[in-house]
């Protein structure tokens, strides 16, 4: 068998769901909105994780500009009077979430 195949056979993978605590800074409002984040049981999340979840969510690319106390992530080419700042407030683990798996 082929190495590749075999990475795509064993592909199910437990995942604990987290809920992430974002504020959307605009041009216009600032909100804070609480998106859910699966990430893989016994890791954490990186960095690229949280700009897969703004991509996926605000369809938007971003980079990190600062860590500390807040990790802070800017609008790559912001749209006029649209989103400018991501900020990453809090992060909490859902402890009620059980993956549904297919036999």
């Amino acid at each position: 068998m082929d190495k590749d195949m075999l990475k795509k056979e064993t592909g199910l993978v437990s995942k604990d769901r987290y809920f992430v605590t974002i504020e959307v800074i605009g041009y216009y409002q600032v909100k804070n909105e609480q998106l859910p984040l699966l990430v893989e049981k016994g890791k954490q999340a990186t960095v690229g994780d949280y700009i897969r979840l703004i991509k996926e969510q605000y369809d938007e690319d971003t980079e990190l500009i600062n860590l500390s106390p807040y990790m802070e992530f800017r609008v790559r080419m912001p749209k006029p009077k649209g989103i400018r700042l991501f900020k990453v407030l809090r992060m909490v683990r859902d402890f009620t979430y059980n993956p549904v798996t297919k036999i």
